[in-house]
């Protein structure tokens, strides 16, 4: 059985020789972007990557403003040199974490064959998933690679962590102040605040 901090751990080991691997001196934040294996509500994936401010720069023109450029992950590097659970041990990980809460599991899963509501419901299932169960445990990785102080040997000063997905909305944002403290996160914050304004 694979509890949460099983899951913790595999991917805090997971992730930080990915972090010391990269050579951009002008990083300012780490993402962690959580979405479904081909769609699949029943596979949840974690990409690694992260964003420099010369992409940040050259992604103004294209953005809103300079805060969606910023922090909004559709600007960002694409750059996932990592996704937990896309394949491997660490596929069969989180199958095997999902199942230990009592879901089902999936692998061929098609929404396309089902009814709206069999496709609602199965979607809701998914953030049950990604929002109560493993955007927590991505809050307890982030905090422990945090104390490990990989980050502030590699980069020579903390910077923020963002777990997400990709809609920003405020329990988000109170995700990311848990995982981070609020000065790492307030421009990031603020800005989803905003952005659930409009």
């Amino acid at each position: 059985m694979v509890a949460d901090i099983d899951l913790k751990n595999h991917i805090v080991e997971k992730i930080a020789p990915i972090m010391s691997s990269w050579t951009d001196d002008d990083t300012y934040a780490i993402s962690f972007f959580v979405e479904n294996l081909n769609g699949n509500p029943y596979m949840p994936t974690i990409s690694i990557g992260h964003n420099t401010e010369e992409q940040y720069r050259e992604s103004i023109v294209d953005a809103f403003d300079e805060r969606e450029a910023r922090w909004n992950f559709a600007f960002w590097l694409q750059s996932q040199e990592f996704v937990f659970g896309e394949e491997g041990e660490t596929k069969n990980m989180v199958k095997q974490w999902i199942v230990a809460h009592g879901f089902p599991y999936c692998e061929d899963y098609s929404y396309s064959y089902e009814s709206e509501a069999a496709c609602n419901a199965h979607y809701d299932l998914m953030d049950t998933i990604a929002n109560n169960f493993l955007i927590p445990v991505l809050v307890e990785a982030a905090k422990e690679l945090r104390k490990s102080q990989i980050i502030q040997d590699k980069f020579g000063k903390e910077i923020p962590i963002i777990i997400h997905k990709l809609e920003y909305y405020n329990e988000i944002a109170n995700q990311n102040i848990e995982a981070n403290t609020l000065p790492l996160v307030k421009d990031f914050v603020d800005w989803v605040h905003h952005e659930q304004k409009v």
